[in-house]
């Protein structure tokens, strides 16, 4: 009664082909991903659990595109990220409060990193290198009352890349070995907060507040191509009605996104040695409705 065990399995298979006569692969890629874990219950409120997982995730199409227009240029064919996935768990449940500790450790072999580039249609460029993540994460729900609710989060990680190669710019054609270094867009902290107020049934008012750590732009971590960090809070509005006939729920939001109207930089990218900035916008808002049949 107080041991449970866990456990499955996915067999995934792609196939990546060019259409194309000027680009020339034909990509089957097959892999085996268990994972196996336990659950120890403590006592009613309390359990701990762990678990493993092997898991290997194939390129995906806009690697092989960046590939095939790039290889010319020295572009590598990326090769397929596997990971070894550890974690360690414990969870606090009762009426009033419910709380969850993880701790993992994930390597990785051949992870796709972002290089802090960009294609000409916008999305990140990628490269193979070995590397972990390793952190603590932490949320929690609290029912303060009928009416108040505290959802807090906190994460505390580190990213790391092994043996990151460049090339030398001192010796052509030879690689320069950096060592480990910061995986790129990947802050060491990361944190939210929600307060919620429920003054009537269904009718809910939340101050979300988001907190991200500093980062880097690229995996080479230059000062100069860095992402400070930054706090922003909002305020969302939400009304469910639940009609009887034609639909079965329908909710009306509203939103109210940084509300102290911060100037921040939430991404960037680092591109022939020089770094470039795409600021957020400041104070917005946006309404919706949702049906739900």
């Amino acid at each position: 009664p107080k041991l449970s065990l866990f456990g499955d399995v996915q067999y995934r298979y792609t196939l990546f082909k060019s259409l194309l006569k000027r680009v020339d692969f034909n990509e089957h890629l097959s892999a085996l991903n268990p994972k196996a874990g336990a659950n120890y219950y403590v006592n009613s409120k309390n359990s701990i659990y762990f678990s493993f997982a092997h898991i290997t995730k194939e390129p995906n199409r806009n690697d092989y595109k960046e590939y095939a227009k790039s290889r010319n240029n020295g572009a590598v064919f990326p090769k397929p990220e596997k990971l070894n996935d550890f974690e360690l768990g414990w969870r606090y449940d009762t009426d009033r409060v419910k709380l969850n500790a993880n701790l993992y450790y994930m390597l990785y072999k051949d992870q796709l990193i972002p290089t802090g580039d960009l294609n000409d249609r916008g999305y990140p460029i990628r490269r193979n290198c070995d590397g972990y993540r390793t952190g603590i994460e932490v949320d929690a729900k609290i029912l303060l009352s009928a009416q108040w609710q505290w959802a807090p989060n906190i994460s505390y990680s580190q990213n790391k890349n092994i043996n990151y190669t460049i090339k030398d710019p001192n010796h052509p054609g030879e690689l320069l070995n950096l060592g480990n270094t910061q995986t790129s867009f990947s802050p060491s902290w990361v944190a939210g907060n929600a307060f919620t107020f429920i003054p009537v049934e269904n009718f809910h008012i939340s101050l979300i507040s988001k907190y991200v750590g500093e980062q880097y732009l690229s995996n080479e971590n230059q000062d100069d191509a860095k992402l400070d960090s930054y706090l922003i809070h909002s305020l969302q509005l939400s009304y469910e009605l639940l009609p009887k006939k034609v639909c079965k729920s329908i909710l009306f939001t509203a939103t109210g996104n940084n509300l102290l109207n911060k100037k921040y930089i939430p991404y960037g990218k680092y591109e022939n040695n020089t770094p470039s900035y795409y600021p957020a916008a400041e104070a917005n808002g946006i309404v919706g409705i949702t049906l739900s049949f």
